[in-house]
């Protein structure tokens, strides 16, 4: 590949026409399709991309091949939920599903039903973007998760009125909590909510802009506090430092476009790494392997 790049999408349409689906929206807010509403052509290869919005998929027989954040799963199983956050890497290739499968596809906006709008995302373990995103199921769990995207895909095509969108919200945070449950995660308590708001706000903004910058000051910039502010809201929340985040993103980021064929000098060069043994030694301090060693594993497969 000659441009690397990893391609963001804020809007469905947007992410249905690089899929080629012929898909089309009808809420801006949500979207639940059947997965044969996209017709005969499967998706062989998408590049690397993030949305900011979230993707939950239940699928009762599928096949397909996923990288995200760097990792490489081929998926061929039935009774299977498949989740991707805002701010993952992700890439799929070789899509493939049989029978009943749905995916609902919704902005945060959507799903801040909580008092604040402000611990949603902290509240549910599996809408945290550093989470896993495939789950496998039982046949009797996974039919109490099928039944509800099958009334929320119904639902979906009665958005003539306000009804119609507070039932697919019900019906939505069921569906989450239902997956959250079987996850089997456990969830810390938000400590403060302006806490909590600075952090996802920090994570959006490193999500947004980590080609172009890795100091923690600008970010903190970009938030109109000082970076001992962000610093402090950041720790209380995550444990860890925005300075570690920001170099998790990167790896992760570097694997995906390493694993996607990407040449180490222009990883190097995609992150603003002054050359490419730089980017070589930051990557084997934060990994313990080089960048060639990732690559190698595409040789090996």
């Amino acid at each position: 590949m000659t441009n690397i790049a990893i391609y963001n999408f804020t809007e469905f349409e947007d992410f249905h026409n690089m899929n080629k689906s012929g898909l089309k929206s009808i809420h801006n807010d949500i979207h639940i399709y059947n997965f044969k509403d996209i017709g005969e052509e499967r998706v062989e290869k998408t590049p690397l991309f993030k949305s900011n919005f979230f993707q939950i998929g239940v699928f009762s027989d599928v096949s397909f091949d996923v990288s995200y954040f760097g990792k490489q799963k081929t998926i061929f199983q039935k009774n299977v939920i498949v989740m991707f956050k805002p701010g993952q890497t992700i890439s799929f290739s070789k899509t493939y599903s049989e029978s009943q499968s749905y995916v609902v596809i919704f902005k945060e906006s959507f799903i801040d039903w909580r008092v604040n709008n402000s611990n949603t995302i902290k509240d549910f373990s599996i809408l945290n973007p550093l989470s896993d995103c495939v789950l496998f199921l039982e046949y009797e769990p996974f039919k109490d998760l099928l039944d509800i995207a099958q009334k929320m895909h119904k639902e979906y095509f009665q958005l003539l009125s306000t009804s119609s969108l507070n039932i697919l919200k019900l019906y939505c945070q069921l569906l989450i909590e239902k997956i959250n449950r079987l996850n089997l995660q456990t969830v810390q308590p938000i400590l403060h909510s302006l806490h909590y708001k600075t952090t996802q706000d920090f994570k959006t903004l490193v999500y947004q802009n980590i080609q172009n910058t890795k100091s923690v000051a600008e970010y903190a910039e970009m938030l109109f506090i000082t970076e001992k502010t962000l610093t402090n809201h950041f720790k209380l929340i995550t444990e860890s430092t925005p300075k570690e985040f920001i170099n998790s993103v990167i790896v992760e980021e570097s694997k995906a476009l390493l694993l996607d064929n990407a040449s180490v000098g222009q990883v190097a060069d995609y992150f603003n790494f002054n050359d490419p043994a730089h980017f070589s030694n930051f990557f084997k301090k934060k990994t313990g392997q080089s960048p060639n060693d990732i690559k190698s594993t595409i040789e090996i497969k």
